[in-house]
């Protein structure tokens, strides 16, 4: 049985935006989780 609270997130580059010319490979989300900030990979489903 899956836990109802629990999500999947994927973070698409196509809606990420930028000012500057380097690459962003990472991003780094606060889930209120008590874990703090996670690095997340682009295009890649985190669980």
């Amino acid at each position: 049985m899956e836990d109802a609270l629990s999500h999947d997130f994927r973070i698409n580059t196509a809606f990420i935006r930028s000012n500057t010319s380097k690459a962003i490979a990472t991003i780094e989300i606060d889930f209120d989780n008590g874990a703090g900030y996670q690095s997340i990979s682009l295009n890649t489903e985190e669980i």
